[in-house]
């Protein structure tokens, strides 16, 4: 079944990331200020540190500094302009962190207060964006923290003091355990968003994911003319299958209906269960006499499972091809929905129990 594109719409922009860079928590505007905030914070702290600083005059770390803020600048105008890619997002979040280390690297102090901004750094933009680039933060900081420590002994040339040694420790088991939180988080979020998602009886798309993945469904057919049809389908007599069997009964034709058309159908196609005994289809790529053939198919398929276990029930479907460039999906579904209940009239007179909507194309 066709998924939802990875985008996620800001201020009428598009972040397009690849699946594993899904933002989690996206908040860009925070993120910007943030980045900037502490660039500015920094340029305080090395303007007022009371000791002298490293190889560095002060000067040249504003000049870093003024560096940073002026690539974040450009990185937030080119995100408001045109979106950010999976190079954007790492190559920000490579920014940050060669920022942080400088200032760490840098620092006068023998337990640099600025060490504080790789921490920063690596769970800001994990959270923002990832476990995947949380994990690579933390594989950069584990790259970065020797080179940068290393110089540090060559100015501070005492042994590294005893408690930074132990603030090392524990940062790094902090960066640990937030990767291992935000993976549970990750994979709760996942499954609640797959249960809002999924019918819980048949594990079809329920009614809100199907608009949903037939918006975007509509978009392509609009742009590359790509025939859609759209069917509905209704059990005949569940209710009574549900009165006089039992919901038991009820629950097993439910799952085995959408069990057979999920093979029926094709995994480019939409299946989705509409409400109660009600189901919706969009075939992709499809005419309105192919859908027929299908839903041909279907009905002859559920009539035989329903028979070999004497269970007194049907299905009628009811057609319509989607006009070309539309995107009208409620228009269609009301003329398959009244396609579909002329089915079902038609089928206690003539057995016929498919109709497709008038203005399609003539049935053969």
């Amino acid at each position: 079944m066709p998924t939802k594109p990875n985008q996620k719409e800001k201020s009428g922009t598009y972040i397009q990331v690849s699946a594993e860079l899904e933002p989690t928590i996206y908040m860009p505007v925070v993120q910007f200020g943030v980045r900037i905030g502490l660039g500015m914070l920094a340029a305080i702290y090395f303007f007022a540190v009371p000791v002298p600083l490293f190889f560095l005059s002060r000067p040249q770390i504003f000049a870093i500094i003024g560096c940073y803020v002026a690539f974040h600048i450009g990185w937030w105008m080119h995100y408001r302009r045109h979106g950010m890619g999976t190079l954007g997002i790492r190559m920000g979040a490579l920014v940050d962190l060669l920022a942080a280390f400088t200032a760490a690297t840098m620092d006068p102090f023998d337990v640099p207060p600025t060490g504080m901004l790789i921490i920063i750094a690596a769970m800001g933009n994990g959270i923002q964006h990832g476990l995947r680039v949380f994990f690579e933060n933390i594989v950069a900081i584990l790259l970065f923290t020797i080179p940068a420590f290393a110089v540090r002994q060559v100015f501070i040339p005492e042994a590294l003091p005893y408690q930074l040694t132990f603030i090392l420790i524990f940062a790094t088991v902090l960066l640990c355990y937030t990767y291992l939180l935000l993976n549970e988080i990750e994979l709760l979020k996942k499954k609640s968003e797959k249960l809002a998602r999924q019918d819980p009886l048949t594990k079809l798309y329920n009614r809100n994911a199907f608009m949903e993945a037939a918006g975007y469904l509509l978009l392509l057919h609009k742009r590359e003319r790509i025939p859609l049809v759209v069917m509905f389908a209704d059990l005949d007599n569940f209710k009574t299958v549900n009165d006089t069997m039992g919901h038991a009964v009820g629950d097993e034709v439910l799952k085995s209906f959408a069990s057979i058309a999920c093979k029926l159908l094709r995994s480019s196609d939409i299946v989705a269960r509409y409400g109660g005994d009600e189901f919706v289809f969009i075939l992709a790529n499809t005419t309105v006499q192919e859908a027929r053939q299908v839903a041909a198919r279907l009905e002859d398929g559920f009539a035989k499972w329903a028979a070999g276990r004497g269970i007194a029930v049907g299905a009628s479907f009811g057609i319509t091809a989607i006009p070309e460039s539309s995107i009208d999906l409620e228009g269609s579904l009301k003329k398959a929905d009244t396609a579909l209940y002329e089915a079902k009239r038609n089928k206690n007179k003539s057995g016929s129990g498919i109709v497709i909507a008038p203005g399609n194309q003539p049935q053969s």
